[in-house]
């Protein structure tokens, strides 16, 4: 499931940049079921050459999803990605916008309140 890829990659600290690049060159691992995914982004970050992208990689495969949740759910923490009906129009008009949100409270008020970040 993409969604839990994305918390893996952001957890595993990639940034929103270098996951804007990753999706850009490979657009179809938002289709791909199981490893497929883990596999294309090995290839990426091979491919890149980056010593810090290697650590990260590393970082990610060695990550359980399931204990990512537990964090969130123990911090009552939610996520929403931008495929999420959700996830606020007008945020994915930015160049490299957040792939994925996190938040505290009621997501349907995500339509009233100003997002900011630096």
């Amino acid at each position: 499931m993409i969604k839990l890829f994305l918390l893996k990659l952001y957890w595993a600290h990639f940034s929103t940049k270098q996951i804007h690049q990753f999706l850009m060159a490979y657009p179809n691992v938002i289709k791909e079921e199981g490893r497929k995914k883990d596999s294309y982004l090995c290839e990426w970050v091979n491919r890149e050459e980056n010593v810090l992208l290697l650590r990260k990689y590393y970082a990610f495969i060695k990550l359980d999803h399931n204990d990512i949740i537990k964090e969130l759910q123990k911090l009552k923490v939610s996520y929403i990605t931008y495929m999420d009906s959700e996830y606020p129009v007008l945020l994915k008009e930015i160049y490299q916008f957040p792939l994925l949100l996190f938040y505290k409270g009621n997501i349907k008020l995500i339509k009233i309140i100003c997002i900011i970040w630096q």
